[in-house]
This record gives C-alpha cells, structure tokens and sequence, in this order.
C-alpha cells in the first residue's frame, strides 16, 4: 500500500496521543515530591487551561474554581508554580484567599523558580472551593516605563487532596473528583461486548467534564494502586449496580443507564446544562439562547493590565445541532477608561484561536455586544475566548487608579436560528449517535471492541446524550433505529448502506485536479476503514477492514483517532489507513476520485457533467457507426446496369 503523505497527519495526532499521556496530574505528583501524603489531585489543565496565565499589572487578580462535589475535604494542599518577572522589589506580594477568606500573604520574592508555593487548606464543607490569587508588584520604575509588573501561574499547578479508601454510597464513588477510574468490561460474546461498549460510552459522557481520569483495563487493574476506582461489568442481573470497596460491578441490563442517570444527574455534570433550553422570543420569532452560566461559567472578574482572557467551552450538542447563524451576546460591566486617553482599552473574541472580533471599550461602563461567529470555525467541541485587554501609555501608570476592572456576566448567551442539515463530518457522530441505535456485528477480537468502545466514549464526550449502542444481530433489519453501526458487513451490506469504498477489490483515491495519487491499496494490503453516511433520519457508521488483513490494523487506526483532541480535528466522512498512517477525507468532495477496480466511484457535482458526456459520446459513436453501417448497405444494394460493355481478354 502507498499513501501520500499529503492530507495525512499522523504526526500531528501521535504528538496529542503523547501530549495527552504526559498528563500534568502525574508530574505535579512529581514535582511536589514522593513524600506527598495526597492521593488525588485536579490541575489547572484538568479546568480546561490549556496554557500557563499571565497575571499582568502592578495589581492584578486572577480566579479559579475546583469542585467539591462531595462537599467535604479535611485536609488539601493548594500547590501553586508561580514565576514573577525579574528585578520585582521586595515590597511585592502575592495574597491568597480560598472561598473569600485569606489564607496566605507571600512576598513575591520568596518564591523560588520550578518549586511550588504549598498553600495548606482544611475543612473545605463547599460544593466548590474558588482560590483568589491577588498580586500588588511594585519596581523602582513607573509601570509604562518597564515591562517588569506580571507573575505567570503554571497551568501544572494543582489543589491536592485525600479521601477516605471505603466509600459509603454509589453516589459517593461516582462523584469523587480526581483519582483514576479503570474500565473493565465484559468482551466475551457480541452482546457482552456490545453493552460494555455501550457502557463505557455512558461512563466517558457522565465524566465529560469532570478532572478524572478514565482507562480501558488492560488485564487485572491493582486494587492497591492509589486512588484508583474499578468499574467492572459483570453479566449478572441481581444487582444493577453492586459497591464492593473500590469497586463498582455494572450488570449487563438496560435499566442501568437509568440507574446510573439518577446517581450522576444532581451534581457529576457541574454546572453542565441540565435543564431545557431558553426560548427567546423577539421580532415576531423565536431564537433559541444558551446562557453562559447554563454552560458552567458565573460571573468572572477581571482585574489588572495587560490581556485577562475569559475561556467559555461549548459543544456543539449544547444547540441541539450545527446552528446556523451562531451569535454571541457579550454583556459585562466595566470600570471606564476615558476616551479621550491615548491608552487602549478593548475586548477581544476568539473561537478556537481564531480572532472574531475586536471591540473598543474606552468610555465604555456596560458592554452589551452581539458578534457572529463564522461558521466554518466551529468544530464538535470548541472554545470561545473572551479576553479583556488594557494598556495604559506612558505618563498614566502613577499610582493604583489605573488598572482595568471588569466583570464578565454570566447572562451572556448564544443564540441561533435554526439548526441546519449534517454537514458530512465524521464528529457529527457526536451529534446524531445519541440515544439508542443499532450494533450490527459477529463477535469480534476484544482489542477491537475495546478499541470501537473508546472511539464511541470519546464521541459521546461531545454528545448531548451518552450514545447507547444495542445489540442488533448479524444482518441489518428495516427497524427505526434512530442509527446504525455496522462492524466488518460485507461490502455489498456496506454499499446498500451508502459506503463508497469496496475493499474486496484494488482500489485508489486521488486528487483530479492535480491528478496526485492519495492512496493505492489491494486487498492484501493490511487496511482498516472508517466510513460515516450522513443521513439526519438514520445515518450510519461502518468499521471494516481489508479481505486478508488481521483485525489489529482497524485497532490501529481507532486508537490515533479516539484521542478527545485527535477526534476534534477530525474532518470529511472517511477514514482510511494501515498501521502507520491514515487519510482523513470527504469521500464526497469536488477534487477527490474513488476508483475500485473496474468501477469507478465519482464524486461532487462534476458526476452529472460527466454522466451527460459520457451519454452524449456514446450516442456519437453510435450515430458513426449506423452512417457506416448504412453507406456500405447502399453499396451492396446498388441495382445492375441495363447493359455492361464485356472486354475480352488481350490476345498475343
């Protein structure tokens, strides 16, 4: 098998699969040292700070929020990897409070670079636990004249905690933030694996915002491993759910997701949108609103020079579908900087790192903002970032008047018109797949089962609802599934169903307009596909894999792209490759051709021209061959003379 290295990212997604191993929660255990009495730990990173915070200005203040969703920790330790700008004088300080109460005043000059600052925080009795960072940085020099007032707080840095080893309720269990949760499912026959797939999907979609740690078992998981909880599936239907330790056996029986919804419902989700959505109406219409608080983040406030970014995450499963017409409604409260000031004052908008808008805020006291956002930057899971940014010029930086205070307000919303058609993107699974629906499978090699199952939790991380895979038998029925997922089908099966790739014959996939080959395959090359159908009644997911190839190869391929940042980066509707690379493509588009063997599959709209050409060319050379055929018709048909003169032969 060749494959171009063109629109293949193997490197890309191996890196976030190495990123994503490198889990900060494992070297803040590290760093703080061995002898670290905690056994749980939440990061920054794990509350979705992808990147270390600049806290800019000669006072400036910066909040976080952990959850507590027990409601009580004895003891924890706020472990806190500051580094101040250098030439910062002795007078500076640094002011922790935990839940508006001060716990600690540091001088910034005490801290030492790459060793944490250890905060000691007890009897903790709140659903969240807010740890207020304050600094007041002074230089011998006016704030414009240097560039010396800002601390940078490390994202590694971390609250760390104990709880008891014996949990009292499932509930308990269930809710315990931080630790480690190892899946271990039930592979041994297709219904058993089909529900723990299934199982498991509900498990990745409770703790989809949640800082734990969730794995695939890979043999027997050591119950003395610290912080460790089991979730063991188990055929037996006494119990639906069974607490032994720290472990929590699942029966294989439907009525557990409901089980299981009940226990999660009041508090795993964390602020997530647990009611229904807001109706708006306005001008005759109905807009539909999503709040920002319905998405988890209150009030914020915002203090201090330099850029003080806000980071909303939202799902596209949180519109109810790909909206069209997507708008933020900005709405804050600002101190005012005066507009006749040369300094600069404004708010920034940023989807997935793309900026969207820019909005001048001098002069400004209520910001009540409304910004479209383009939709070609949304992806299944996305983050909107709003950043407030002050900058003061020289001769305004005397004293402590200016700074930027501002809050951003939790009654600032999405809103959108509709929702439009599936857009061919294989993340639309998330969208579409939740619910029950239909496995179609023989039993299969339980590294690929486990390997489908992590491909379907990271989906259901993004869905509304956790997707519910049944098990349906070996052959597809005309039953009103509300989906299909379809585990190696024949590639007749797979046709009937709208694939476009047949396996069982040599095929390529190239660009027409270049004319550059993407990938030339026969079937006994070692190939593994993943083909998504839109169809917004039934659409369907197909996994298969080459004639003779071994199952690994489709365990090869799922395993690059179940990572959660891997998946987001996904695009097109079909995914193709070996064990060390892959295509990711839309099998429909305009510059990509599909040939099978002797068939040859086209695609996008060029297909009806050259249909309509190929017709006319076949009707041409018709047309030529019936003038021939009638001119030599004629000829032999031609009627004798009356009279023929007769030549005799010349004689000597």
């Amino acid at each position: 098998m060749n494959i171009s290295k063109h629109r293949i990212f193997p490197l890309l997604f191996v890196l976030a699969a190495i990123y994503m191993s490198l889990n900060p929660r494992h070297s803040v255990a590290a760093q703080a040292g061995s002898d670290t009495p905690f056994a749980y730990q939440l990061t920054l990173e794990d509350l979705g700070f992808q990147s270390d915070v600049l806290l800019s200005g000669q006072q400036s203040a910066f909040s976080m929020t952990f959850p507590n969703p027990n409601k009580h920790i004895e003891t924890a330790m706020l472990m806190l990897y500051l580094q101040p700008a250098p030439g910062i004088s002795d007078a500076s300080t640094i002011t922790i409070n935990v839940n508006g109460r001060p716990v600690l005043v540091q001088p910034v000059t005490d801290l030492r670079e790459g060793e944490p600052l250890e905060v000691p925080i007890a009897d903790i009795d709140e659903e969240f636990i807010q740890i207020d960072i304050q600094s007041l940085l002074l230089t011998a020099n006016e704030i414009c004249q240097d560039s010396n007032h800002w601390i940078i707080l490390g994202n590694q840095s971390a609250l760390l905690f104990d709880r008891p080893d014996q949990y009292s309720s499932i509930r308990d269990f269930l809710l315990a933030p931080g630790g480690r949760i190892v899946f271990s499912g039930d592979w041994s026959t297709a219904e058993m694996q089909t529900h723990s797939i299934a199982l498991y999907a509900a498990i990745q979609h409770a703790y989809h915002n949640v800082p734990v740690e969730i794995e695939m078992a890979t043999g027997t998981p050591q119950l003395e491993s610290t912080g460790l909880r089991i979730i063991q599936v188990t055929a037996d239907q006494s119990d639906a759910l069974l607490l032994k330790e720290n472990t929590l056996f699942i029966s294989a029986d439907t009525n557990v997701f409901n089980v299981l919804e009940n226990a999660l419902a009041d508090s795993v989700l964390l602020g997530d949108a647990l009611s229904t959505l807001d109706v708006l109406s306005r001008a005759g219409h109905s807009d539909q609103l999503r709040t920002i608080r319905s998405l988890g983040v209150g009030n914020t406030n915002l203090v201090g020079t330099g850029e003080l970014p806000v980071s909303i995450p939202f799902r596209i499963t949180d519109f109810g579908g790909w909206p069209e017409q997507l708008t933020f409604h900005l709405r804050a409260a600002v101190d005012p900087i005066p507009e006749d000031t040369l300094d600069r004052a404004l708010v920034r908008l940023r989807v997935n790192g793309s900026l969207v808008e820019a909005i001048d805020i001098r002069g400004t006291s209520v910001l009540d903002a409304t910004i479209d956002i383009p939709s070609n930057l949304l992806k299944a899971n996305n983050n909107l970032e709003v950043e407030f940014a002050y900058y003061p010029v020289e001769g305004n930086c005397s004293g402590n008047n200016y700074r930027l205070e501002a809050t951003l307000l939790s009654n600032s919303a999405f809103s959108w018109q509709g929702i439009g058609d599936p857009t061919g993107n294989i993340t639309e699974v998330s969208l579409y797949f939740a619910g029950k629906g239909d496995l179609i499978m023989d039993k299969l090699d339980p590294e690929v089962a486990q390997s489908i199952a992590e491909f379907l939790g990271t989906a259901s991380r993004f869905a509304a609802t956790p997707i519910r895979p049944i098990y349906a038998g070996t052959a597809p029925s005309e039953n009103e599934a509300s989906y299909k997922v379809l585990v190696n089908p024949t590639d007749a099966v797979a046709q009937e169903f709208g694939a476009v790739m047949a396996l069982d014959r040599a095929f390529s996939i190239k660009t027409e307009q270049s004319d550059m080959m993407l990938m030339n395959a026969t079937p006994s090359d070692a190939i593994g596909v993943i083909q998504y159908v839109p169809d917004k009644l039934q659409p369907v997911l197909i996994f298969q894999t080459s004639t003779e190839a071994d199952a690994s190869v489709l365990t090869s391929v799922l395993n690059r792209v179940s990572d959660p940042i891997a998946y987001n980066r996904l695009s097109g509707d079909l995914i193709i490759g070996d064990h060390d690379e892959f295509l990711n493509l839309t099998a429909n588009a305009d510059d990509i051709a599909i040939s099978n063997g002797s068939s040859s599959f086209w695609s996008g709209d060029r297909a009806n021209l050259r249909i309509v050409l190929f017709v006319a060319i076949a009707v041409l050379i018709l047309f030529f061959w019936w003038q021939i055929y009638r001119q030599i018709g004629s000829k032999r048909n031609v009627a004798a003379p009356d009279q023929v003169d007769y030549i005799s032969p010349t004689r000597d």
